[in-house]
Formats: C-alpha cells, structure tokens, sequence
C-alpha cells in the first residue's frame, strides 16, 4: 500500500512552530531542538530533519501528535486555507486514514474513497457521523465534500 503525506503540508511552517515554541520556554533549556521534538516524538532525528526541510510529509497521525506537541492546530502546519478545505483535509487534520474513517462509518473503504473523491453523494446520515469524527460542523462537512 501506497501511502502519501498530509496534503499541503508546509516544512516552514513546522520550523516556525518549533522554534516559537522554544523562544517562548526559553533558548537555555536546550529544549526544542529539532533532535528534542523527534525524541519527544519517539522517530529518528532523521526523519524530523527530513519534515522540517521538506524531504518527507509526516503522516496525518503524526502530523496532530506534532501540532499538539507544539501547541498549533494540525491545519496550521500546511499551507491549506481551512476555509477551502477538502474532505480529504479534514480527515488529514484528525490524523485519521481512509481505512480509520471508513471503519468509524461502518462503510467500505472503497465507498469511503468515492465520497472523499466526490464521486458518491454525501448523505445526511453520514454527514453528521463526520462532524463528529472530524471535530467540525456539519456545515463544514458539506462544503467540504462538495470541494471534491
């Protein structure tokens, strides 16, 4: 299986995340270095050096434990307009998986896909579900869904 990064997501903007974070606790306490956050994190320096200099996308699960640790909204570590925001965005920002999202609704992962792809109709049985899923209003949800 294929597995892609968070759609939009923005490697300086995770730099300035970390380092706001560590201007406000203070330079001196050696904390929140790129090497703190990736042990914070339990994953190689590697890989967070790679993030941050946008050689790989966190998934979106370890894109909301990273904007959690720094204090930020998952949202706020890509370059996506919450107010354009796609479904897929939505589900990226809950650091949620097709599959996850799919399970939660007690669909196939495939009529998951058409609906995220805009190819299935979104119903109103399975547009509160998202809401609640996502953290957002159902309102969201359908704009969401009709960005495709």
């Amino acid at each position: 299986m294929v597995r892609k990064g968070v759609r939009g997501f923005h490697p300086g903007r995770l730099r300035s995340a970390r380092e706001e974070r560590r201007a406000r606790t203070g330079h001196a306490t050696g904390r929140w270095t790129q090497e703190h956050v990736a042990e914070l994190l339990g994953v190689e320096r590697t890989n967070y050096l790679a993030w941050e200099h946008g050689g790989r996308t966190p998934s979106p699960a370890t894109l909301v434990r990273l904007a959690a640790l720094l204090g930020v909204a998952p949202h706020e570590l890509t370059d996506v307009d919450p107010d354009q925001a796609t479904l897929v965005d939505l589900r990226q920002w809950a650091g949620l998986t097709q599959g996850q999202v799919a399970d939660k609704l007690d669909v196939s992962r495939s009529l998951y896909a058409a609906i995220e792809r805009g190819e299935r109709a979104l119903d109103e049985r399975h547009r509160a579900a998202l809401s609640e899923i996502f953290g957002v209003t159902s309102d969201r949800v359908r704009a969401a869904a009709e960005r495709g």
